[in-house]
């Protein structure tokens, strides 16, 4: 059974949505795309509203929201502190990590910039030509 995009149920970052809110989401914040068919196990879980399948949409929202409220978190990218402003700005497809110091560990190594906790990124290193 193939997927009718036009009646599929539409869920984005975990919410079922409606067309309106769709549109209104940034390219540039869309992460994944997913289609579930009727019959898959993860689309059983929205009931008959999924009986035309379902469309999965990922975007970085929910870890831009992670950011806002995190501020006093240090975030370490590539081994430079650096703000969550720089961070907000990087496509989750060049990250290569993500690690969480708690606060003793990053107090430790990051002395009291660490003292509420540290996130570590690293991005995928791009080849050379």
């Amino acid at each position: 059974m193939a997927i009718n995009i036009d009646k599929a149920l539409m869920v984005v970052d975990d919410k079922i949505a409606n067309k309106k809110t769709i549109d209104s989401i940034p390219f540039k914040q869309l992460v994944g795309l997913k289609f579930l068919k009727a019959d898959d196990e993860k689309a059983l879980k929205y009931g008959n509203a999924a009986k035309n399948g379902v469309v999965l949409i990922q975007t970085n929202k929910p870890f831009l929201d992670f950011l806002k409220k995190n501020k006093s978190l240090l975030f370490v990218l590539d081994g430079r502190p650096v703000s969550s402003q720089v961070i907000a700005n990087i496509h989750p497809s060049k990250i290569k990590s993500v690690d969480i110091l708690k606060e003793k560990a990053s107090t430790a190594i990051y002395g009291s910039r660490g003292a509420n906790g540290a996130v570590l990124i690293t991005l995928k290193k791009t080849k050379k030509n």
